[in-house]
């Protein structure tokens, strides 16, 4: 799967996943994240993931590298709500 997205601006951007398995079921999300320069800034953002209102973890790209981060997470409605929180860059 190879999907770019990019989010030159605002702070926030949110998405809503509906796994099919619904509430009270395992599920791992994962996510990927690179910074390939694309602003031509030089400036890899640094970012925090939410799950929810809970904080999952903090982004931090080096030059050149991607992050990956994992968590299982059990919803209790249908919903799974993730956001990324731009704290710099």
């Amino acid at each position: 799967m190879v999907t770019v997205r990019s989010f030159p601006k605002g702070k926030k951007n949110c998405y809503t996943l509906r796994p099919e398995g619904g509430k009270d079921n395992k599920y791992l999300i994962r996510a990927r994240f690179g910074y390939g320069n694309y602003d031509s800034k030089n400036q890899p953002p640094i970012f925090k993931l939410y799950l929810g209102i809970d904080e999952w973890t903090t982004v931090n790209i080096g030059d050149g590298d991607f992050i990956v981060t994992e968590i299982i997470h059990v919803p209790k409605t249908d919903e799974i709500y993730v956001s990324n929180n731009r704290v710099s860059a």
